[in-house]
């Protein structure tokens, strides 16, 4: 059976990919209409950030997989700011940017994971440290997928 992706997954999803279009208005910009029209987009970052976590805590049917979709279609998004970082080393402002911006995102798309290690271990589907060791995955670079792997698994066996 084929489960319905929620709005909520596909904004967040999507959403990092809208810095592109806006760092090229950004640039054709004069510097305080940037830093409005960047200002505007963090506020806008933020409230899709809330509401996914807000989603992700209320709703509780396909969390799990959701959370790891969210992962899988970021990973192209964190190799670009890898890449850009590490390109503008000399520019510390924009790599201290794109590193919170990628902890916000990452803590964001792990609320789906750590709701339903919660959520698993209270009705006993899933052990304490099983459920500790899961939720501290979902806040690590790199170990987060992994855990969004493992979790369904270790809660459903799928």
């Amino acid at each position: 059976m084929t489960k319905r992706i929620a709005w909520q997954t596909w904004l967040m999803m999507l959403w990092p990919y809208s810095l592109i279009p806006t760092g090229f208005l950004m640039a054709q910009l004069a510097t305080e209409a940037a830093l409005c029209c960047l200002g505007v987009w963090v506020l806008l970052t933020l409230a899709v950030c809330g509401l996914t976590v807000w989603y992700a805590v209320t709703k509780q049917e396909n969390a799990p997989r959701q959370g790891r979709l969210i992962k899988l279609v970021h990973i192209p998004f964190y190799a670009l700011a890898f890449l850009l970082g590490m390109m503008t080393i000399a520019a510390p402002p924009m790599t201290i940017g794109l590193f919170l911006l990628d902890g916000l995102l990452m803590l964001t798309s792990s609320s789906y994971g750590i709701a339903a290690a919660l959520r698993a271990w209270r009705q006993g589907k899933l052990h304490t440290l099983a459920a500790l060791l899961m939720i501290a995955g979902h806040c690590i670079f790199v170990v987060d997928v992994v855990s969004s792997w493992l979790l369904p698994w270790l809660i459903d066996g799928e």
